[in-house]
């Protein structure tokens, strides 16, 4: 399916989201707690 970057500042929730989106078949290629994180993992990963 499709590779995506999770961002959320709490963790129990941005666990449970990657576990959803890992079930239904997508692959989380990073979780980031910060804002300022999201950018250089989708620059790096480039997620779908």
């Amino acid at each position: 399916m499709s590779t995506v970057v999770v961002a959320d500042p709490r963790g129990v929730y941005l666990a449970g989201l990657e576990w959803v989106l890992r079930k239904a078949g997508h692959d989380v290629v990073a979780e980031c707690h910060r804002v300022v994180d999201v950018l250089p993992h989708v620059e790096r990963h480039r997620p779908d």
